[in-house]
């Protein structure tokens, strides 16, 4: 499985595609379930696919708490 990170607009072209993890946006997104979500993704062992090339807000959370996470570091 390949997990997908960055902005929205640049994740959504891989919604849906077989073999692509997407966080999908909802309304109820809190960075607890989507520090879940990475969890999940770490556990199975998926590749990160980074698709975004402005690391700002979210994106770079997300980024921080993956290194962390899988690294032990920032």
């Amino acid at each position: 499985m390949i997990t997908v990170l960055g902005k929205l607009s640049d994740t959504q072209r891989y919604i849906g595609l077989d073999g692509y993890n997407v966080l999908p946006f909802t309304p109820d997104w809190t960075p607890d379930k989507n520090r879940e979500w990475l969890d999940a993704a770490l556990a199975r062992g998926d590749q990160f696919l980074l698709v975004s090339q402005d690391w700002s807000g979210q994106f770079a959370e997300e980024l921080k708490y993956l290194m962390e996470r899988k690294f032990g570091g920032g």
